[in-house]
């Protein structure tokens, strides 16, 4: 279990650093940071309908956390449709109920993949722990070795797969220290046109 989160943080990590070469998978590339709640074990079923696509999971439990804590046990639920040509094109969210109800849930605003793993990112949070987990959360779902650089393409039409789903808040972006000072140094210089 602890092999599996410490290859989903190096995963995580390697997709936040910059590369020299081109884009190798088309991941989101997002900065994330505790907190983090995970699933070790998660039945992850794929079904096909007329052109599009469905990944779901329910009841997966929780058996993992760091910078927050569920009240008593926890289950994991999510559920996205997507275009078969482009996975892109998503609809769909998660939730995640503890002992005193919604735990943390959120809307699909984004797709992505690298090796072995699809990545999810989610807003709208609701939830006991919505505030601990900003604006958005990227749930990154671990498929077994061998998927490739494209697990989505590797998905076979009803079938269930094993996987590790980590759920861990998107780093809100840095403002540049010296942006508030430029915006303070325009203001004067309005306010001073303004006397003048």
């Amino acid at each position: 279990m602890l092999k599996s989160y410490l290859k989903i943080g190096l995963l995580a990590a390697a997709m936040t650093a910059p590369t020299s070469g081109g884009v190798a998978a088309a991941s989101l590339g997002l900065m994330t940071e505790p907190p983090v709640i995970a699933t070790s074990d998660a039945t992850v079923t794929y079904l096909e309908f007329f052109g599009d696509g469905d990944l779901s999971s329910f009841a997966a439990v929780i058996d993992f956390a760091d910078g927050t804590m569920p009240d008593g046990t926890a289950f994991l639920d999510f559920g996205i449709g997507f275009e078969l040509a482009d996975p892109k094109m998503a609809g769909g969210g998660f939730s995640v109920f503890d002992d005193s109800g919604l735990f943390l849930g959120g809307d699909i605003l984004d797709v992505g993949f690298v090796d072995d793993v699809i990545e999810l990112q989610f807003g709208a949070l609701t939830g006991a722990a919505a505030g601990d987990f900003g604006d958005s959360v990227l749930a990154l779902i671990e498929f077994p070795p061998g998927f490739g650089m494209d697990p989505f393409a590797a998905l076979t039409d009803g079938t269930d797969y094993t996987t590790a789903i980590t759920i861990l808040k998107v780093a809100p972006i840095p403002v540049p220290g010296a942006l508030p000072l430029l915006a303070l140094g325009l203001g004067g210089l309005a306010l001073a046109r303004r006397r003048g």
